[in-house]
């Protein structure tokens, strides 16, 4: 869709209220995705020309685009696209660009035949630099990255299995917005890769006087959509079920168990019909918010370090009966890392310890949008964003 100039005036004519629109200053396109906007001008799903190039720098010339990375922004101005590829744009250290986001930016470029964009910052057009499209190829339909259960599990005992993942978390009001209710969300893979992903939320009230709820109200109707989902992406229903859940306390624990398992039970009943048929769970339970930090002693500075990325604490620590374990499935860019703490609360599929601590670790990875681990599974954290972008549409500037 294309308008053309802007509303100017409103004027009475004869035919009563006339539009008065000027048209020679600007063309208006609506807000998009920059790979489907090149696609939709250039008419294929291709690398574009010389030409196309060009055409689509005339066009591009002076709109915003907006990158994204986790959960921080940056907008720019386009210039033009350069005649450049990543691998023949230099930086001042001598580095090619590939090589600057793969050392600083710690993010591996992977589409390099795209050229990039040449761009500037908003308020200061002096300051211009190059920034590669690739990052919008997942919102364009594309997989970055994909976990290979055969390197995890061996898929000895698991061939025949398809496996489905689920991140969920609940987000409260604060003090100020007491009378919102709190969001609920739940994100789930629709295939065993975990290359492609759904969402569904809800609302929930707590009773008169009480405070939020953390148990998830709606969690049977969301599994059971989130369930066809996978059913269509898959073309067959899951038989293994693996839940990650955020945000829950050790004293709340049983309340889960006697909650939102049987809910999630309740759901494969509505879907697979006969017990005999569900398919088998494993529960687990992450917390970030904690005080235990892990330091690694360098001998030759004599000075206390991050613990390595993949680092796992199973004992020792831990609990003396229940099942958990740490994982530093991270790189700290500043400060201390803070690793995650997991409880498992249910096992069915029976996984070894280390098989369930390695797919955990390998879930961390599979954010589209970045090509480094996250501090917990990437599910959990599109259930996080899921819920705060839901807020924004529940909430209101008058609550």
């Amino acid at each position: 869709m294309q308008r053309q100039g802007f509303i100017q005036a409103l004027h009475l004519s004869s035919n009563l209220l006339t539009l008065n629109v000027q048209t020679k200053s600007t063309t208006f396109y609506p807000e998009s995705l920059l790979l489907d906007f090149i696609i939709q001008k250039i008419g294929q799903n291709r690398i574009p020309t010389e030409q196309d190039y060009k055409n689509l720098s005339q066009i591009l010339k002076g709109c915003h685009v907006v990158t994204q990375q986790s959960n921080w922004t940056q907008a720019y101005v386009i210039n033009r696209f350069d005649r450049r590829q990543p691998h023949d744009i230099k930086i001042d250290t001598g580095d090619s660009l590939i090589k600057y986001y793969e050392n600083i930016k710690n993010i591996q470029l992977r589409h390099t035949r795209y050229r990039c964009l040449e761009v500037y910052f908003p308020n200061d057009t002096r300051k211009q630099c190059h920034l590669p499209i690739e990052k919008i190829n997942y919102k364009n339909g594309g997989i970055n990255f994909e976990i290979n259960l055969n390197t995890i599990l061996g898929m000895k005992k698991f061939q025949q299995d398809s496996f489905m993942f689920f991140g969920a978390d609940v987000l409260h009001p604060t003090s100020v917005t007491q009378q919102h209710p709190s969001i609920a969300a739940v994100v789930a893979s629709g295939n065993s890769q975990c290359s492609m992903t759904a969402t569904r939320i809800c609302q929930q009230y707590p009773k008169q006087g009480k405070c939020s709820l953390e148990i998830i109200i709606g969690m049977e109707e969301m599994v059971v959509q989130l369930l066809k989902y996978n059913q269509e992406v898959n073309k067959r229903l899951p038989t293994k079920v693996v839940f990650y859940r955020d945000g829950i306390d050790d004293g709340q624990f049983s309340k889960i168990i006697a909650e939102e398992i049987p809910a999630i039970r309740k759901a494969f009943d509505r879907m697979y019909g006969e017990k005999s048929n569900h398919p088998l769970l494993t529960f687990i339970v992450v917390k970030k918010r904690h005080n235990t930090r892990f330091f690694k002693h360098d001998q030759v500075e004599n000075t206390k370090i991050n613990m390595l990325i993949g680092t796992v604490i199973d004992t020792k620590i831990v609990h003396p009966y229940q099942y958990n374990f740490y994982l530093n499935s991270h790189k700290a860019l500043q400060g201390v890392n803070r690793p995650s703490l997991y409880h498992v609360l249910l096992d069915e599929i029976e996984f070894t310890t280390d098989e369930l601590q390695l797919l955990t670790y390998y879930l961390c990875f599979t954010d589209q949008r970045s090509s480094t681990a996250e501090a917990i599974p990437s599910l959990i954290h599109q259930a996080d964003l899921a819920a705060l972008k839901a807020r924004d549409l529940v909430y209101n500037d008058d609550g």
